[in-house]
């Protein structure tokens, strides 16, 4: 039994109307770039909103999903968006794996919080998508480097 919430962490520190922040840190050790899987319900960025997507500040550019997951690059981000049934499907590559800041926002997004950002049960929704993401990318990191 592997207790995979030790290898990354995913922490959301916000969610507004059409705006989701995240901050991502890894353990020590895990440093590989790896891909990221983020799901964003509708009720956050409508469905067929424009996603912009910006990693430590700066503006990543919209690519294809096997452009991002044949991604080798060591410095540059790169993301993908696919429908999902209820939001956004997004693939993130992650170039090296320290503590970053991924801004997630459509073309339409307020900077009003939602006042009932606790009570959202969309947010409860992303919670749980977010463990199952954090497994998902722990075994994309213990593949690419296998245990000896």
């Amino acid at each position: 039994h592997h207790n995979l919430q030790h290898n990354s962490e995913y922490l959301v520190s916000s969610v507004s109307n059409g705006k989701v922040v995240l901050n991502l840190s890894a353990a020590t050790g895990h440093h590989e770039g790896t891909n990221v899987l983020i799901f964003v319900s509708n009720s956050v960025i409508a469905n067929g909103s424009t996603i912009h997507l910006s990693f430590d500040g700066k503006v990543v550019t919209l690519t294809s999903v096997g452009g991002v997951i044949n991604a080798t690059s060591s410095t540059e981000a790169s993301f993908a968006t696919m429908k999902a049934s209820g939001g956004t499907l997004i693939i993130l590559h992650v170039p090296h794996f320290s503590n970053h800041t991924v801004d997630i926002y459509s073309s339409s997004a307020s900077t009003s919080p939602l006042t009932t950002i606790y009570q959202n049960a969309d947010l409860v929704v992303l919670g749980s998508v977010i463990a199952v993401i954090v497994a998902i990318s722990v075994v994309a990191v213990v593949r690419r480097k296998p245990k000896q």
